[in-house]
């Protein structure tokens, strides 16, 4: 007669929330990387588009950071899908499935980015079957540094 291992969905179950918390800890550490090109890019003279409208601006550090957090999370996470504000925003087709989907917004305040204001961020958010797993909130400051902050929901699966 075949023993049923008892453990083996608690295991399951601790697997998959190894594997979100490797995606957020690596949101974090990307988190960093972000503040750092943000805060130089503060201090710099900036070049503005207009997207939808003249309040709808975009510049070269949206789509600098943009590209900085996709191309490096498809390294780590090639399996996962992507969908950035600014990619979106030139047309490219934006699709949420059940896969693992990062939705990124690479600077969060862009009027006031360029006007070099106090404070701007970035968020990042991660969502499995529609459902917001993680986020991780950027928040830069031009005088005090970088800071962030995380939101995780407990997966279903």
């Amino acid at each position: 007669m075949e023993q049923m291992d008892m453990q083996a969905p608690e295991r399951e179950r601790d697997d998959f929330q190894d594997q979100w918390q490797d995606c957020m800890d690596f949101a974090v550490q990307l988190a960093v990387k972000a503040g750092e090109v943000v805060r130089k890019a503060l201090k710099e003279d900036k070049r503005v588009s207009t997207k939808t409208s003249a309040a709808d601006l975009v510049t070269e550090t949206d789509q600098l950071v943009e590209e900085l957090i996709i191309s490096t999370l498809k390294k780590k996470f090639p399996n996962h899908r992507f969908i950035g504000e600014e990619s979106t925003a030139a047309g490219e087709k934006c699709h949420l499935t059940n896969s693992p989907t990062w939705i990124i917004d690479p600077i969060d305040g862009t009027c006031n980015f360029v006007h070099s204001l106090n404070s701007v961020s970035y968020t990042t958010v991660l969502r499995k079957n529609y459902t917001r797993v993680e986020e991780v909130m950027g928040h830069f400051v031009t005088m005090k540094g970088f800071k962030y902050q995380m939101k995780q929901n407990s997966p279903k699966h």
